[in-house]
């Protein structure tokens, strides 16, 4: 799954040893964006 924001990349790359306790797989993460161009945040959703 490819990182949605630079923000949500920074979150993720500052509690790296967290994520990974909980199961996540970041070098997954990483090579789905790698290349993309980010936007700063992600756009909000709209409410259903």
């Amino acid at each position: 799954m490819p990182f949605k924001s630079k923000a949500q990349q920074g979150y993720m790359e500052a509690h790296k040893a967290e994520l990974e306790r909980k199961g996540v797989n970041m070098k997954e993460w990483e090579q789905a964006s790698k290349g993309k161009k980010l936007p700063a945040r992600a756009p909000k959703r709209k409410p259903k």
